[in-house]
């Protein structure tokens, strides 16, 4: 299979090998830039799985196996973003308890707004 590189100077510490990696072409509104299409997939294309990740103080390198050979080659404007593989990355709280601390270091008065939690029951 082919491979692509992406080479960053600075990179998300979260993203790993088995992630999906998209990209969307990009347009400015205004003064925001925004995804570039209006299509049924919002303009994100898939491109494949990381296979590889090099880290240098300076430069950063993410391999990704190509899913698609005939796939357009994406611009380096492109915007790229990385989705969990959610087989392997499950979220939420595991087992049957759970404990949360929630601190202010501030010396100023702060006010917590909300706290949620999701819960499910698993098993019985």
């Amino acid at each position: 299979m082919a491979t692509l590189t992406l080479k960053y100077t600075d990179l998300n510490s979260a993203i790993q090998v088995g992630d999906h990696v998209f990209y969307t072409t990009t347009a400015t509104s205004g003064s925001y830039t925004v995804n570039d299409s209006i299509s049924e997939t919002h303009g994100n294309t898939y491109i494949g799985t990381v296979k590889q990740l090099s880290f240098s103080s300076n430069l950063h390198n993410i391999v990704v196996t190509i899913a698609d050979d005939n796939m357009v080659i994406p611009f380096n404007t492109d915007y790229f973003f990385f989705v969990k593989d959610n087989n392997v990355n499950d979220s939420g709280v595991l087992g049957y308890y759970s404990q949360v601390k929630i601190e202010n270091d501030s010396t100023v008065k702060a006010e917590l707004f909300s706290v949620g939690a999701e819960v499910f029951e698993s098993s019985k």
